[in-house]
């Protein structure tokens, strides 16, 4: 007897889809006897969030800053200290090199040297006692030399530190270029007409000249040397003296007992000319003062 089938209607009813059975992997075999396990489902994949590292908790900002407040204390002290002892240091020095006896000046180690009779070397010891006991990084160098220089003798003084506490003076004379002739003797002067000193006669191949001593004496003297100065080798060794009042009335007396009359110091060259064509006569008396209308007597 065959079974009772559904009507026609519901057996072309189209069938209603179900999605497949997952797949399942298959299973080993069962040993006989062995009890079915029951199908195990497959768990969904669940995915987790990333873990993320966690910075550690930052300092509160009240403790920075008093971390920032210690480090700049400490650096300021240091500093400070780098600052004092260096300050410490400079007045170490500048007592000891300007108040301190270490550097003082000590005249037994003053040392003055120049030619022996041509300058005061005792006076120029007298300038650098006065300065004993001042330290030498404070002593004017330049001032001392200059108050060596007012003695009249002295041209020229060259002052050098000799440390620790001494001094090295090198003295160049005034030459006397001229010898005024004075009481019991004649009065040197030098080439500036500075008064130099005195002597009973004139030096070798110091002329003398008779001008005034006094506050004129400088110009006028200065005014006879240049004409002196311009002279040939030969003329000036035949001048046995020079005279003048002023400086337009400079003469000269020759070894021959001629007088010139030359005046000023003005056209030295002319002058020098018509002189030697003058002296081709023999005359008591040249006069060039006026150089373009000579005259002899």
């Amino acid at each position: 007897m065959r079974p009772p089938q559904a009507p026609r209607a519901l057996r072309d009813a189209p069938t209603p889809l179900t999605p497949p059975a997952p797949e399942t992997a298959p299973s080993a075999p069962t040993a006989p006897g062995a009890a079915v396990a029951a199908p195990s489902r497959i768990a969904p994949v669940v995915s987790l969030p990333e873990r993320t590292t966690q910075a550690r908790p930052a300092a509160s900002l009240s403790q920075r800053v008093r971390e920032v407040e210690s480090a700049t204390r400490r650096v300021l002290l240091r500093r400070a200290a780098a600052v004092a002892a260096a300050v410490a240091v400079v007045v170490a020095v500048g007592w000891v090199a300007f108040l301190s006896p270490v550097f003082a000046l000590d005249p037994d180690r003053v040392s003055v040297s120049g030619p022996e009779g041509q300058v005061d070397l005792a006076a120029a010891r007298i300038v650098t006692d006065s300065l004993a006991g001042v330290p030498l990084p404070r002593l004017d160098v330049g001032d001392l030399e200059a108050r060596i220089e007012e003695i009249p003798s002295v041209l020229d003084a060259a002052v050098r530190r000799e440390w620790p506490r001494g001094l090295a003076v090198a003295l160049t004379p005034r030459v006397p270029v001229a010898a005024v002739p004075g009481d019991g003797g004649v009065v040197l002067f030098g080439v500036d007409g500075v008064q130099i000193g005195s002597a009973a006669g004139a030096p070798p191949g110091v002329p003398v000249v008779d001008v005034p001593i006094n506050e004129d004496t400088a110009r006028v003297l200065a005014a006879v040397l240049d004409v002196l100065a311009v002279m040939p080798p030969e003329l000036r060794a035949e001048v046995a003296g020079a005279a003048a009042t002023s400086d337009a009335s400079i003469t000269f007396t020759l070894t021959g007992g001629a007088t010139v009359r030359w005046g000023t110091n003005a056209d030295n060259d002319l002058k020098l000319a018509v002189l030697q064509t003058l002296r081709q006569v023999a005359a008591r008396v040249y006069d060039v003062s006026t150089p373009r209308a000579p005259i002899t007597e």
